[in-house]
């Protein structure tokens, strides 16, 4: 049932990951702890044999010569007796699980007019007391998307790509509105940004003196400017709010750059693309900020560096 119920959730029903994907994510996740990859190869292809997976040829291309090629994938078999009473009963957990997504939207909406999907994951990870990975999800895109399609939340995705959670029965936001609302630099005092400038070069000195990295993991940047920046109102910033503050406004604004970067992931050996967001240095603001001595880092704050060795 795990197995089943984790290769729904890896996508399978997607129609887009070869067997081997699927092998080396089984693997690397301890889905089945005890089985060598060459096993879980096995396994899979026997699933396939029994029905309870159907292989199909697709064609791909290949990210580092642009040539076409064919692979074998899988997709779960809805049909089979099996699969279907497994499913079933994943989507009772599901239900179950969801059964505390609405009162986080709420709570959300208590501090903050808008519910954007990174700010509600973390309010209903403190409700569960457990992430999403340890409740079966490997990316909050789909826990909201199987929500959504469970009719417990609607999603709306504004021009920007921020994603705002809404409850059954509320009407889609006005576009303006949102606007309007989304701009944290509006909301911070001078003194504030300069203050996260510094922050941010801190951050960044540390990762270049240990690491010797080419920039701060996005992810670890949101935490560091979540604990140190306060709004007008005295509030914290939330997830979703550092990260537009990060992605968009400070880029905007020439205070970050966005330097896309090629990197190879340390444990699959598969070749992306990771988002870094540098401090430009040469930004007269940025300059201004730094003639001040950088202050220290929170003493439970690491950063991290944005390329993983």
């Amino acid at each position: 049932m795990a197995l089943i119920s984790y290769l729904h959730e890896l996508g399978t029903d997607r129609r887009d990951l070869p067997i081997r994907y699927i092998t080396d994510a089984l693997t690397r996740n301890s889905v089945l702890p005890g089985l060598t990859g060459d096993q879980v190869w096995d396994l899979i292809n026997n699933l396939a044999d029994d029905g309870l997976l159907d292989r199909e040829t697709a064609t791909g291309i290949a990210r580092e010569t642009g040539e076409p090629y064919e692979f074998t994938r899988l997709v779960l078999n809805p049909d089979h007796p099996l699969v279907a009473d497994i499913l079933a009963d994943r989507q009772q957990r599901l239900l179950s699980i969801f059964a505390e997504l609405p009162p986080a939207v709420v709570d959300v909406r208590t501090r903050l007019e808008f519910a954007c999907e990174a700010d509600v994951q973390q309010v209903f990870e403190q409700r569960m007391g457990k992430n999403l990975r340890a409740l079966g999800f490997d990316r909050p895109a789909t826990f909201f998307l199987d929500a959504a399609e469970a009719g417990v939340v609607r999603l709306w995705t504004a021009p920007d790509e921020t994603v705002v959670v809404l409850l059954p029965d509320e009407t889609e936001p006005e576009r303006a509105a949102f606007e309007a609302w989304r701009s944290v630099l509006g909301r911070l005092d001078p003194l504030d940004i300069e203050s996260a400038i510094r922050y941010i070069a801190a951050a960044e000195d540390e990762v270049f003196a240990i690491h010797v990295q080419d920039g701060v993991q996005t992810g670890s940047l949101v935490y560091l400017l979540r604990g140190v920046l306060r709004t007008r109102t005295g509030e914290e910033l939330g997830n979703d709010e550092a990260n537009y503050l990060i992605k968009t406004e400070f880029v905007e604004r020439g205070i970050l750059t966005h330097v896309p970067t090629p990197a190879t992931h340390p444990d699959t050996g598969i070749r992306s693309t990771v988002n870094v967001y540098r401090l430009n240095r040469e930004n007269p603001e940025v300059q201004a900020a730094l003639r001040k001595p950088l202050p220290r880092l929170p003493l439970n704050y690491r950063p991290k560096p944005a390329i993983a060795t």
